[in-house]
């Protein structure tokens, strides 16, 4: 009111305002970068954190086993991994889902992690449908990829060369042979 009056606003209000720009501020910076703000749980960190070549994240359902491997997977594309020495990009990756509607879902919660300005602008994203496209990839600009695979329709990977593979549930012993090799 001060202000409409011609006079000048209170230092209070002037903390407000200050106070609601860098809340603008921020929001707007975790909307950019999601990833660079994602705090893993204890067991989430001592997965990443974990150096084989081969590991597992094992719990109970929306315990945030998912969003780790989204964190790790787009670490590994960016070359960004807090923990560990990764391959340099650019670098292919796989992820690997039991099905196409399992697909949709972890491409939402991988969408929403991933930095917006490293994603390629080839990259089209529909919600509730994911990435564009008939074989999904989440392309970087540094040329890193990640290739959106589902377990039940037939994987494709002859002579596939990759520097990484997360897998969201569990796969055969026939994809899993393929897969680890």
């Amino acid at each position: 009111q001060a202000v409409e009056a011609g006079q000048q606003p209170s230092e209070s209000l002037l903390k407000f305002g200050n106070l609601a720009k860098g809340l603008r501020d921020l929001s707007s910076r975790v909307d950019q970068n999601p990833l660079a703000y994602f705090r893993p749980t204890p067991p989430q960190e001592t997965w990443m954190r974990d150096t084989s070549s081969i590991k597992l994240l094992l719990g109970g359902n929306q315990v945030g086993k998912t969003m780790a491997a989204c964190a790790e997977l787009l670490h590994r594309c960016l070359g960004t991994h807090p923990y560990l020495r990764t391959d340099p990009p650019p670098i292919t990756t796989f992820l690997i889902t039991h099905s196409h509607q399992q697909s949709i879902t972890i491409q939402e919660k991988l969408w929403s992690m991933a930095p917006k300005s490293e994603i390629h602008p080839s990259v089209e994203f529909v919600p509730g449908k994911g990435i564009r496209g008939l074989h999904p990839v989440l392309r970087f600009n540094n040329g890193s990829i990640i290739q959106i695979k589902t377990a039940n329709q037939g994987l494709g990977l002859a002579s596939a060369t990759v520097s990484y593979v997360a897998i969201d549930e569990p796969v055969d012993r026939y994809v899993w042979g393929e897969l680890a090799a």
